[in-house]
């Protein structure tokens, strides 16, 4: 991922552009490729629901790290209407209340309007990775049911939320608004939100930081599954392709912020490229189980923590200053 220095180029690229690329090449793909890895996980299902042996089980599982892994990406687009509507607390909240679901399997498995915490792509997680999770299945028919509510919930919720950004397509593809609520200023506060949930939430929070130094693995974002580490790594090519608009995660080309900043500022855009390329290095040298990294707050893991603020500074500090963003309060300041 090494960059070059950043170069002027001889066609200015504006923000229009990049509110206009982003939408078509990256969040409407974005959004759809997660209604068809859900759709994926709701056949995988129906298929354990007639067949409960591991092989279903290992199949459901697969289908289940497709889903949490082509949804960690949208979450960096919990901006404007959809935030206002609390659409991703629906899909992914971390840690998972294990007693609750428990509970829910056990008194209304057929519900899935529930408490965010005891639902969604977490819950589920829970459900197939806990200990003993074939038995739980083949000895309490509720199990399966309160699996199928929550698999059907989630795809209903995935279609709602791709109408919701379909509708958007005017603002998101002109970026006339003026005000501080415009389509750029969303996206760029939404990319600096991401850069700090991923930091506090998917790294800080597990390794004891917001806790005195006491680390707990059950905090991280996939820790039955013990996949925090690849959701860790599809966070980061996303924020890589919305800075490089390089082809990641399988999307084509688009226009990234570097194309806005480098004719600006020379010299901040080589320093968040110096950031970006630290910060591959950093997860690379991650260890697979990052269960264990976490509960002996490995070097490694804390070396990720503090270039993944430094990138965060880089981005709400420096560059929303060159590109004349209004930055927002964060969902985290006061936590």
């Amino acid at each position: 991922m090494a960059f070059t220095a950043c170069q002027k180029e001889e066609t200015a690229i504006n923000s229009t552009d990049f509110t206009q690329s982003t939408y078509q090449s990256v969040i409407l793909p974005l959004h759809k490729t997660f209604i068809q890895k859900l759709k994926n996980l709701q056949s995988a299902v129906n298929a354990f629901s007639t067949d409960l042996s591991m092989e279903k089980l290992n199949n459901v599982k697969t289908e289940w790290e497709g889903s949490y892994l082509s949804y960690t990406p949208t979450k960096a687009f919990n901006i404007d209407n959809i935030k206002d509507n609390y659409s991703h607390l629906y899909f992914q909240k971390f840690p998972v209340d294990t007693q609750k679901v428990n509970m829910l399997v056990n008194t209304d498995p057929n519900n899935a309007i529930v408490s965010s915490n005891a639902k969604g792509l977490a819950a589920i997680e829970y459900l197939l990775y806990r200990n003993a999770a074939l038995d739980s299945f083949q000895n309490n028919a509720n199990t399966l049911l309160y699996l199928q509510a929550l698999t059907n919930d989630l795809a209903i919720k995935a279609n709602e939320l791709n109408v919701m950004w379909e509708d958007n397509d005017s603002k998101y593809i002109q970026n006339k608004e003026i005000s501080s609520d415009n389509a750029f200023n969303q996206l760029v506060n939404g990319i600096i939100q991401f850069t700090e949930n991923l930091k506090m939430l998917k790294v800080g929070n597990p390794l004891g930081k917001q806790s005195l130094d006491n680390p707990n693995h059950l905090l991280s974002q996939a820790p039955y599954s013990n996949t925090s580490k690849k959701g860790i790594q599809t966070d980061f090519q996303l924020l890589y392709k919305l800075w490089s608009g390089g082809k990641f995660l399988k999307l084509e080309e688009s226009v990234g912020l570097r194309e806005l900043l480098q004719n600006k500022n020379k010299e901040l855009c080589n320093n968040i490229d110096e950031a970006f390329n630290q910060l591959e290095k950093d997860i690379q040298a991650l260890p697979t189980d990052l269960n264990t990294a976490f509960e002996n707050m490995d070097e490694r893991v804390n070396k990720l923590y503090t270039d993944l603020n430094n990138l965060y500074i880089l981005l709400k500090v420096d560059l929303s200053a060159q590109l004349d963003v209004t930055v927002f309060i964060s969902d985290l300041d006061g936590d």
